[in-house]
This record gives structure tokens, sequence and C-alpha cells, in this order.
């Protein structure tokens, strides 16, 4: 049928994207950590 290739294609590169989203977001919820803590220690003050 040959639209395998570009299927193959499309799935590596949706790969590719959702691991550099899990990285955004693990750096983001790593930052968001530290934003928390001061945050929560300053409510709880």
């Amino acid at each position: 049928m040959g639209g395998d290739g570009a299927g193959s294609r499309d799935h590596r590169y949706a790969k590719r994207v959702t691991n550099m989203n899990a990285v955004l977001t693990h750096r983001r919820s790593a930052r968001g950590v530290e934003n928390g803590w001061t945050q929560a220690s300053e409510m709880g003050s």
C-alpha cells in the first residue's frame, strides 16, 4: 500500500515528541516542587 513507511515515520516522530514533552514536564515539575516548597513554607508560617 505504501502508507506503511509514512505511518512508521509518523509514529517515530510522535514518540520523539512524547519524550520531549515528558522531559519538559519533568523539568517543569522539578521546578514546581521547589516553588511549591517555598509556597508551602510561607503558607505554613
